[in-house]
């Protein structure tokens, strides 16, 4: 399904390690055809968010939506023709 807008979205998005939560109520949108950067200090959260934008660390609370549809309700297949995700060496 195609829509309108981003292609991928997070809304409110929280992720914890256990009990202790990490990244705090993010909304990203990322719209189609471009490159995103995440940019911060170290230990600042950026590849937590990056493993829960792709799937790999499940939501504490929040959601990412992969062309509207949540990604919890999307299958690994579909998320991995449509995400890549290419750490720093």
């Amino acid at each position: 399904m195609r829509v309108d807008g981003p292609v991928l979205r997070a809304r409110q998005l929280r992720l914890a390690y256990g009990d202790r939560v990490v990244v705090r109520d993010v909304d990203l949108h990322v719209p189609t055809g471009q490159v995103t950067v995440i940019v911060g200090a170290n230990g600042s959260g950026k590849s937590t968010l990056l493993r829960g934008l792709a799937r790999l660390l499940a939501p504490a609370g929040g959601a990412v939506l992969l062309d509207g549809q949540d990604l919890r309700r999307t299958p690994t297949r579909k998320v991995a023709q449509r995400l890549g995700l290419l750490p720093q060496a």
